[in-house]
């Protein structure tokens, strides 16, 4: 994540999640955002997925758009998620 010096937050995230039962998910979000008078990191992102698990397929067509709120002084997030259509 980077802070530009007129306070824009960019930033591009991925991970990998594992079911309990063994299914994989890859996924990659970007991030524009902006630091508020409170410290906290308000912002926009997009996010996609892959897997080739077929019960969990449908997310390979799934794009969501996440509302984030960073608190930066106790490390806590907070995301609503839409799907985009």
């Amino acid at each position: 994540m980077v802070q530009y010096p007129h306070g824009v937050v960019d930033g591009s995230f991925h991970g990998n999640l594992i079911t309990a039962e063994g299914d994989q998910v890859m996924w990659w979000a970007h991030e524009k955002g902006k630091v508020g008078a409170d410290g906290k990191i308000r912002g926009l992102a997009t996010m996609s997925a892959f897997t080739n698990s077929p019960k969990l397929s449908w997310i390979n067509n799934l794009i969501m758009a996440l509302e984030t709120e960073f608190n930066t002084e106790t490390q806590q997030i907070k995301t609503t998620g839409y799907e985009w259509k």
